[in-house]
């Protein structure tokens, strides 16, 4: 299934960004190696970081990578996935966006996930392409049961086996509440500590105490989170304010019509005012471009009854 079909099932998530404690190196350009007819991604790394021991991933820097810890993932999840199929050249530019899958050799850690505490990780700066492939077809695969299963209906066959459980369990015979069980223990394997998967974090920002959503390192231990967040759409939770584009957490459930923010933002209605003014010049200039109020409507994510407002006041000149 493509992402028109998971909107069309009604699957979708909020734009989300990494928050304190996560974080992206980016690396200043990644090269593509042919060997025994495989492709591979070579990161360019400091001297020694070609053998087992300690790194330091600030050494990284004197290479000109970049680390950047608030990285808007909007479209991240839907991108990746797209790369279960893809040729060799569209994944070599996602990971200079996106940087390395941090596949860790170190036989507990399955990802990297360096810090003060723990520097045992073992990361070799050569990714195989078809890795890349393999782990975006199995969160595809787990997106794709979640479809099926939320609709009490059972899942291809074959899916269960691309997501990596055992063909002899014959999970597809299994009654749906059963297949479901399954899902949720596929999934909660990358949320858990084992993992290093994405944690709660509780920080102090000025006088008040914060809870935060830590991502850890890399991209993809935020492609787990922004898959929860897809197929929990129904709930309230974690989702991520129009305003600053941090992650919160809401008492209510999310308004599919409006836009949602955080305390900080929500205040004086300060950035609902900034965001109104720039759907209202951007739908202006889709006007001027020859876009029809329906498509103007879609990419604003506005009604189009306002919509309809803003560019009669274009055509007559005026303001709204």
């Amino acid at each position: 299934m493509d992402f028109e079909g998971y909107q069309l099932e009604g699957l979708t998530y909020d734009e989300t960004f990494l928050t304190e404690g996560g974080g992206i190196w980016k690396p200043p350009l990644v090269k593509l190696y042919r060997h025994d007819e495989q492709d591979f991604l070579v990161y360019p790394v400091p001297d020694g970081w070609e053998h087992p021991g300690k790194k330091d991933l600030h050494d990284l820097l004197s290479l000109k990578w970049k680390f950047i810890r608030n990285q808007n993932t909007k479209n991240l999840l839907e991108r990746f996935i797209c790369l279960s199929d893809a040729d060799s050249e569209k994944i070599r530019l996602f990971s200079e966006q996106w940087g390395p899958l941090w596949i860790c050799n170190h036989p507990l850690h399955h990802i990297c996930f360096w810090s003060s505490v723990s520097k045992d990780c073992d990361w070799f700066p050569i990714e195989n392409i078809e890795q890349w492939r393999r782990i975006a077809l199995y969160v595809k695969s787990l997106l794709d049961i979640s479809v099926s299963l939320m609709n009490n209906k059972p899942p291809q066959a074959d899916l269960w086996e691309i997501a990596g459980l055992d063909p002899d369990l014959n999970i597809s015979r299994l009654p749906i509440q059963a297949q479901k069980y399954f899902l949720t223990a596929a999934i909660n394997k990358h949320l858990s500590h084992l993992q290093q998967g994405p944690i709660l974090w509780l920080s102090w920002k000025d006088t008040q105490p914060e809870l935060s959503l830590n991502a850890g390192l890399g991209f993809i231990r935020i492609v787990w989170v922004l898959l929860v967040q897809t197929i929990t759409k129904k709930t309230g939770g974690v989702t991520t304010c129009d305003g600053c584009g941090h992650l919160y957490f809401r008492n209510r459930a999310i308004s599919k019509s409006k836009k949602n923010y955080c305390p900080d933002c929500g205040q004086d209605k300060k950035a609902a005012k900034r965001l109104y003014i720039s759907d209202r010049r951007a739908a202006e200039r889709l006007w001027k471009e020859g876009k029809s109020i329906d498509e103007i409507a879609v990419t604003t994510s506005r009604n189009i009854k306002t919509v309809t407002r803003w560019i009669d006041n274009v055509i007559k000149g005026g303001q709204s």
